[in-house]
């Protein structure tokens, strides 16, 4: 990759965590009841039911990246847009949206610019 580049490396940093996400899942608790289709069966959950929410598996989403889903390609498109890494999709929340993202994001890339351009001297 481009290592001067930050939003090479940016995109590098979403495939990794595509990939291999830190946080597997979110949670939320149900408002309302709610039914859901499971083993064939609907089956109702009461209001404050915890619900979790496996962000991981769309990460792995073949509808969103492809026949190429579980390959390494950090210039694939819909990486940006389809991003669930911070608790959102892409830039797109409903009120929740992790409170370190931007600074982690920035310092990830710092890190990998500073130690990349120091293995290639």
């Amino acid at each position: 990759i481009d290592i001067k580049d930050p939003e090479e490396v940016f995109l590098y940093i979403l495939e990794c965590l595509r990939l291999d996400p830190p946080v597997g899942g979110g949670h939320n608790v149900a408002q309302e009841p709610f039914t859901v289709k499971m083993l064939g069966k609907d089956r109702t959950f009461p209001a404050g039911t915890p619900i979790l929410i496996p962000i991981n598996l769309s990460s792995i989403n073949e509808n969103v990246f492809g026949d190429t889903t579980f390959e390494w390609d950090h210039k694939r498109p819909n990486l940006k847009e389809y991003s669930t890494h911070f608790q959102c999709v892409g830039k797109n929340h409903h009120g929740r949206i992790c409170p370190g993202a931007n600074i982690v994001v920035r310092m990830a890339t710092e890190v990998i610019q500073r130690i990349g351009e120091a293995r290639r001297q």
